[in-house]
């Protein structure tokens, strides 16, 4: 019996090019995104799991380490080291996190013949050249076409059809004279054309899609770069197809992106956004435009706060406008409260947090002082380290939030206690905020209530918060923030 149910659970690597001391979570779900600034190791990582496994009884490529990391004058790769965690069934035994450890001195370890077996596949770069830039024939090409009926090459059609709404009827092989192979695909206005003919973008959707398709169930593939060539709707097409296929066979779909439409895409693909400081290569699980702007340096404000997600940002917004200083604040997302250590962690690491810079928790999770600093131990870790660790605590704030409560039932319950001279029994905020019994997600309460109101998001969160700002608990609520700004505009 076939060993079945792989999966990678974790990658820790601890020296691998520019890769030092870095944790990385791969169970989340079939897609994970990896994502940062170019240099930072997104293509080392694919690189490395490439080469983790040996083929198994399916025929593909067998990755060898000197593929990705060739030995040469100016690197020779040794004291390269990593492990993998990984689970499979074999027969009826099942094996659950199992350490597999790689690393060279020499030579690679361990020898290839003992890794661990599973199908893998590396889209790379290369697979962005089109044929006819590749292919050598420059004289005329005599081609026989044979169709591909089967249900995997329908499966594949449908699926490019989708990702690039093209009306695509069928699909073929066409072979060369030398038995080479190219695709054909038969249009619906324009008869058949070969990948000779396609455009880079469309050849490579079908390479991607076609390897998802017909490589075995519980299969791991990797893809470098996936937004490269794609346009915004077909890059969320394809997210959403890959996440499809995955599901239904049980593949492990790792890849590389700059774009971010994947904050928008949270529901089929999870972030492992990658940040490189001296010492340290740290992870967050979430990340937004703002948060990449942040990181990367494009800043104009000299006051910058980091919150949780866009109603934070509101309340922000509204503190600033009472202290009239909105023009020197910027905000930034930086998407679940466990974030908050790591982009803070960054900075300290990085030597970039100064007494302009903090984090404001939304505080319904880590909120006692020991639940932060029990955190910020397992993002900076060494005795060396006390002094960041509590440069790291002394910058993160939190609203005064009753506890065992969230945010957004707090801000609604405290809307709705206003007076009927601040808001009329007929007003459609109150009217939709009462509406709204039990919820399933506590998160829901305000968002509910704006798309009932079929008004834009933005707007409503800040209708909101004017109308919060206007109860007896906010300014108790704000307090922690608001003493910060005024502190720091004091020194402006």
């Amino acid at each position: 019996m076939p060993i079945s149910q792989q999966q990678i659970k974790t990658i820790q690597i601890e020296k691998l090019k520019n890769l030092q001391t870095l944790s990385i979570n791969l169970t989340e779900g079939p897609l994970i995104a990896l994502m940062g600034v170019n240099g930072v190791g997104k293509s080392t990582i694919l690189h490395a799991l490439s080469c983790c496994y040996k083929p198994d009884g399916v025929q593909r490529k067998d990755y060898k380490f000197s593929e990705f990391f060739l030995p040469n004058t100016y690197a020779l790769w040794n004291d390269s080291r990593f492990s993998i965690t990984i689970s499979y069934r074999d027969g009826t035994r099942v094996y659950e996190n199992i350490e597999r450890q790689y690393q060279k001195q020499e030579r690679w370890t361990p020898r290839y013949d003992n890794r661990p077996e599973r199908y893998v596949s590396f889209i790379g770069i290369k697979s962005c050249v089109p044929d006819i830039e590749s292919d050598n024939t420059k004289t005329f090409l005599a081609l026989t076409l044979r169709e591909q009926l089967d249900n995997n090459s329908v499966r594949i059609l449908d699926s490019c059809k989708y990702v690039l709404n093209i009306p695509y009827e069928r699909l073929a092989i066409c072979k060369s004279h030398s038995n080479k192979e190219y695709l054909g695909v038969l249009r619906e206005t324009i008869g058949y054309c070969t990948s000779l003919s396609m455009g880079s973008g469309e050849q490579r959707v079908f390479k991607i899609l076609s390897e998802a398709v017909r490589c075995p169930k519980y299969s791991l593939i990797l893809i470098d770069e996936l937004d490269l060539l794609l346009h915004e709707n077909a890059l969320k097409r394809i997210v959403k197809k890959l996440y499809e296929i995955a599901v239904a066979r049980n593949l492990q779909i790792i890849f590389t992106t700059h774009s971010m439409v994947m904050v928008d895409l949270l529901e089929y693909v999870k972030i492992r956004y990658l940040l490189q400081t001296p010492n340290t290569t740290l992870v967050q699980t979430s990340i937004s435009t703002d948060s990449i702007l942040q990181l990367t340096g494009d800043v104009q404000r000299p006051i910058h706060i980091f919150v949780e997600d866009k109603l934070s940002q509101a309340i922000i917004n509204e503190i600033c406008s009472g202290l009239n200083c909105k023009r020197f604040v910027q905000t930034f997302l930086f998407g679940p409260a466990i974030n908050a250590f790591t982009v803070i962690a960054g900075k300290v690491l990085n030597a970039e947090l100064d007494d302009k810079m903090v984090v404001v928790m939304d505080g319904d999770v880590y909120v006692s002082e020991q639940d932060k600093i029990d955190r910020i131990k397992e993002v900076i870790t060494g005795q060396a380290y006390i002094t960041q660790r509590d440069e790291v605590l002394h910058a993160i704030l939190q609203y005064n939030l009753p506890q065992q409560q969230k945010p957004e039932l707090f801000i609604r319950n405290g809307v709705l206690s206003l007076s009927r001279e601040i808001l009329p029994d007929q007003h459609e905020f109150r009217i939709v905020l009462n509406e709204i019994g039990v919820v399933e997600d506590d998160h829901k309460y305000i968002d509910d209530a704006i798309k009932r109101l079929d008004i834009d998001y933005n707007v409503g969160l800040s209708k909101v918060i004017e109308l919060f700002a206007k109860t007896d608990v906010w300014e108790n609520f704000i307090a922690p923030v608001r003493a910060w700004i005024e502190s720091v505009l004091k020194t402006m």
